[in-house]
């Protein structure tokens, strides 16, 4: 009776366990039926089917998009970006948000209408929650988005959202140092860094090694710094930060764009950032965060896992402004906390993290979502949001990246060598481009202090003292000190001085005296790095410098092409040998929208069909053979992209200059200057020249001619020296001249004639003074 009973009694349970279990199967297939994602396995890294695009009602299909959040009724930057040309705004609201909320442009996305659309990361996204952003992307892809611009409703660009780059590929620059980049030492702020930087390395200076290329895969994220109050953490503002004033930084405006190579982190927020469609799936904002660090960790992760598809990260020169809201600095320092005291090891962490070669790229980023989950960077919910995330993705059609062959990292102190950077190749191989080594200086700007202290001496008194220190006798001509308006017409241009020969490098010393305080941007540009920094290393101070092969001269031009490639914003470029005495006070009156060139009184005329012309370099495998396969290369109107249209009218604009079809000129290329609004055009020609090794004097003339009228030529008017005539230049030497051509001052006489002759005229002339003796010596 006891074991009926018992066998019953098991009966009985087994019955009542598997019909517990059937139960919770039933709500199991009702959850996964509601919410549509299965929970990832990091064993097999499955990833939800592709399902149909969404069908929810959407607005007709812009290809650029601005999505911010706002709890506010439409702000003056929210009205503001509403009318940039081009661009959708998606407002994201919230729980506090103005039910009325409404503006031209805009698509105001309520909560009740986030719920109609149906997102399947919706669920995941608590109220009163930064995160919520992550709708607005996906509204944006389902309404046919190519780029994402991605702010807050404080923020306003300044240039139209123009000057980031939407093209495939571009010239620039790519930093080439350590592990760790700091943006905004990049852009002359030494002592600021990012939110999210690492506190241990703050004190640390960015390498100033980079590597140019006139044809790099475009970045897929790129960041603009902004001006006013940007994005710095707590610490800083409660250190550095008046209590009386608000934050009034401000970034060099003039310096190139940079990007950031495979194996080096830098933190990037949600502020000021452009995705190209290939990175939206790095704009998933996590919830397993603090609000003050939820953007820094996404940059940070997103980083890493571009590494395995081979896109790359960028920042760019200011190109917003923000006010920012009064706040308890107090309460973000709270918020902060964990940033302060993990960035080091979550970098350490992405330094060393893997992902098998077996896995698809979603697939990694599910794994490194749930390995960093693992080791409590953020919290679990995070792998629920992603995975949701990327279905998401999925059902809107959005393509899966590829990844790359290998990735590559640094260790601590490791700097990137070009040999072992396997994803620079992929551009090199493939593009045939080449590498050049640049060395970079960032222009420093006014620091902000808790004191508003302003220490520094005035242009006009810093460029006094760089002249005396190379003519120490014009402070006897001086009494008191040097404080007067100086003119800054030459902050926007970019002064590129070529060295022929690299055994001149020492000249550096009187060049910066000269001119270093007249021109915030230089770079020189010669064939031996090591042998500049060696010669200049005494100096006090490090110069930009481009390394490039330039025959002694015979393509010099090449300067001019790469200062162009680096993509600085100015206004223009003065091309300049290392032995012209420029009297810079000469052309504060001279426009700087159009060429400016010294051609003219220097000139011969060539007839392209003779072989045998008197002007020597025509002969040579630089001239004549050169010059042909070039217009063969021209007339043949093949490859030319759009912004060149069609090279006939170009060979028609020289021939117009010349006179006659079939004739040009050589003549002297010294110094003459660039305007911006034909740098690429410029670049393009000069390129096609440069391929056939081809003659500077005959090169720069012909492309200046091409690309100019003679009505908007600008002449300048200088001596250029032969023969005996070159060892006592300045018995030639006139105040109405801009120019002198060639003179070294390291020459002991021309130096002294230098400080007796040109030094007191800067004086009066630049400064204005009234000298109080006209001998120097």
């Amino acid at each position: 009776m006891d074991k009926a009973l018992d066998i019953n009694l098991q009966r009985f349970t087994t019955h009542k366990l598997f019909a517990g279990l059937l139960v919770v199967c039933f709500f199991w297939m009702v959850y996964v039926k509601i919410y549509s994602v299965e929970m990832y396995d990091p064993e097999t890294s499955k990833l939800p089917s592709i399902g149909r695009a969404k069908n929810a009602t959407h607005v007709s299909p812009f290809e650029k998009w601005i999505v911010v959040t706002s709890i506010h009724p439409p702000t003056d930057d929210v009205k503001y970006l509403a009318q940039l040309p081009g661009w959708r705004v998606v407002v994201v609201g919230d729980v506090k948000s103005p039910a009325n909320w409404s503006y031209q442009n805009c698509d105001f996305l309520s909560i009740g209408r986030q719920e109609l659309l149906n997102f399947k990361i919706t669920d995941s996204l608590p109220y009163k929650s930064y995160a919520r952003k992550n709708l607005g992307y996906l509204y944006a892809i389902l309404n046919g988005a190519k780029f994402i611009y991605e702010t807050d409703d404080d923020n306003r660009p300044s240039d139209n959202l123009e000057g980031f780059i939407y093209t495939p590929k571009t010239p620039g620059l790519m930093y080439a140092g350590k592990k760790l980049f700091n943006p905004y030492q990049h852009f002359g702020q030494s002592t600021l860094w990012p939110r999210g930087y690492p506190l241990t390395k703050i004190g640390a200076v960015n390498n100033r090694s980079y590597w140019l290329s006139s044809s790099w895969t475009s970045p897929t994220i790129q960041q603009g710094t902004v001006n006013g109050d940007p994005d710095v953490d707590a610490i800083f503002r409660l250190t550095r930060k008046s209590a009386t004033s608000p934050l009034n930084v401000t970034f060099d405006s003039h310096a190139p764009p940079v990007l950031v190579p495979q194996g080096v982190f830098s933190p990037f927020n949600s502020q000021n950032t452009l995705f190209h469609e290939r990175a939206f799936w790095a704009l998933l904002i996590p919830t397993g965060t603090t609000f003050r660090m939820c953007d820094i960790w996404r940059g940070y992760w997103a980083q890493r896992l571009m590494w395995e598809i081979g896109d790359r990260l960028a920042f760019f020169p200011p190109n917003a402004h923000q006010n920012r809201s009064a706040h308890s600095y107090m309460e973000d320092a709270e918020d902060e906390k964990d940033m302060y005291f993990q960035t080091d090891f979550l970098i350490d962490f992405l330094t060393n993290w893997t992902c098998p070669s077996s896995m698809t790229f979603f697939q990694c980023v599910l794994k490194l979502t749930s390995d960093m989950a693992d080791k409590h960077f953020w919290k679990s919910e995070e792998i629920d949001l992603t995975s949701r995330w990327l279905e998401d993705l999925l059902e809107l059609g959005y393509p899966e990246p590829t990844r790359v062959i290998e990735v590559l990292t640094l260790s601590e102190n490791e700097t990137l060598k070009l040999e072992d950077y396997n994803v620079l190749h992929y551009d090199i191989f493939q593009h045939e481009t080449r590498l050049i080594n640049v060395t970079l200086m960032p222009v420093e700007q006014k620091s902000p202090q808790v004191a508003d202290f302003d220490m520094q001496d005035s242009v006009s008194q810093q460029a006094f003292e760089s002249l005396s220190k190379i003519c120490p006798n014009i402070t006897k001509l001086v009494n008191g000190p040097i404080d007067i308006f100086y003119s800054q017409y030459y902050y926007d241009i970019l002064l590129v001085i070529v060295f022929n020969k690299p055994g001149f490098y020492y000249n550096v010393r009187y060049l910066d005296a000269l001119y270093g305080d007249i021109f915030p941007n230089i770079i020189y540009c010669g064939d031996n790095a090591a042998q500049f920094m060696e010669q200049t290393k005494n100096l006090g101070k490090q110069f930009s410098f481009i390394e490039e092969p330039l025959d002694m001269g015979i393509v010099g031009y090449i300067c001019a092409i790469r200062a162009i490639e680096m993509n600085f914003n100015v206004k223009g470029f003065l091309i300049m040998g290392d032995d012209v005495l420029f009297k810079h006070w000469t052309f504060l009156n001279i426009t700087k929208e159009h060429f400016w060139t010294t051609f003219e009184g220097t000139r011969t005329f060539i007839n392209v069909t003779e072989s045998n012309h008197s002007w020597a370099g025509w002969k040579g495998k630089a001239g004549k053979p050169a010059f042909d396969k070039t217009m063969e290369d021209l007339n043949s109107n093949k490859n030319v992209p759009q912004y060149i249209n069609n090279t006939s009218l170009f060979l028609d604009s020289i021939w117009n200059f010349t006179g006659q079809r079939g004739i040009i000129e050589a003549s002297l290329s010294d110094l003459y200057y660039i305007p911006a609004a034909k740098r690429i055009q410029t670049s393009w020609y000069m390129t096609r020249f440069y391929k056939n090794h081809f003659f500077s004097e005959i090169a720069v003339p012909t492309v200046v001619r091409g690309l100019e009228t003679k009505k908007g030529m600008i002449l300048i008017n200088g001596s250029s020296l032969w023969g005996g005539a070159r060892s006592r230049p300045f018995k030639f030497y006139s105040k109405v001249q801009h120019f002198f051509h060639p003179m070294k001052i390291s020459n002991s006489a021309t130096l002294l004639d230098v400080c007796n002759v040109y030094a007191p005229d800067v004086l009066r002339y630049s400064f204005g003074l009234t000298l109080s003796n006209n001998t120097v010596v």
